[in-house]
């Protein structure tokens, strides 16, 4: 018997679950599921797991980079994981991964599958080459309670109703609509801006106005000017007479 066969590690396929997302997607979909069960990573409240496309081939050695690429975005655009970016380093792209059980839910009523015992022949974890932000600390609140927090039960109530219309069940799609209203509402609160008139403007208008008490002191001194002049005069002419 060929040591290929007798010695080489298994890959878990699901039948039901293949003929659903596609056999590509339901092997590393439950790959990623293998890791995070694990636990190694837990951020708000969610179990992560990180690799590049080219560590991800080093599992799946008979892919190319592109189809393992390609299955990963067709698993985010399923709505059957999320993906993050929690590096240290901001210039490190790495995604971090983790699925999103209720999705999967639409094809298997069931809960968030064990771990079956073939998955523990698999060999050591993925290699990791940096320190990642962890923690273990759950969330206190769901992320459907955040949102009826932050937008109210309504606006949950009516993206669930969005997607169901277009017959999406996943969560990943609701949680998109809800994003978008987030990101609106906040744009909207933006507080206008409001330019002050300089201090100068005000002491110019104010300047502009006719002061009425000075045109009345003005023309006041104009006839008492104009009174005194005609009086030198008459004086002038009685002298020359003389």
């Amino acid at each position: 018997m060929s040591k290929l066969i007798q010695h080489e590690r298994p890959l878990l396929i699901l039948p039901e679950l293949a003929a659903e997302i596609g056999l590509n997607e339901a092997i590393i979909l439950q790959q990623i599921h293998y890791w995070i069960d694990k636990k190694k990573h837990v951020i708000e409240g969610k179990s992560w797991v990180y690799n590049t496309y080219e560590d991800w081939q080093k599992q799946f050695p008979f892919w190319s980079v592109t189809t393992i690429s390609r299955t990963l975005k067709s698993l985010e655009k399923q709505g059957l994981i999320l993906t993050g970016n929690f590096n240290i380093m901001t210039f490190d792209k790495t995604k971090w991964y983790t699925i999103q059980y209720d999705a999967i839910g639409q094809f298997d009523r069931t809960n968030e599958p064990e771990r079956p015992d073939d998955a523990a022949t698999l060999d050591s974890p993925i290699p990791e080459k940096n320190k990642q932000k962890t923690s273990t600390a759950d969330s206190s609140l769901s992320e459907r309670a955040k949102f009826e927090q932050s937008l109210g039960k309504e606006k949950v109530t009516e993206a669930i109703s969005i997607a169901k219309a277009k017959g999406i069940t996943a969560w990943a799609y609701v949680r998109k609509i809800l994003c978008n209203w987030e990101n609106d509402r906040q744009r909207t609160k933006k507080p206008v801006r409001q330019e002050k008139l300089p201090g100068w403007f005000k002491k110019q208008e104010t300047m502009d106005m006719p002061d009425m008490d000075f045109e009345k002191d003005r023309e006041a001194l104009r006839r008492e000017l104009a009174a005194r002049f005609e009086q030198k005069v008459d004086n002038m002419d009685g002298t020359d007479a003389v």
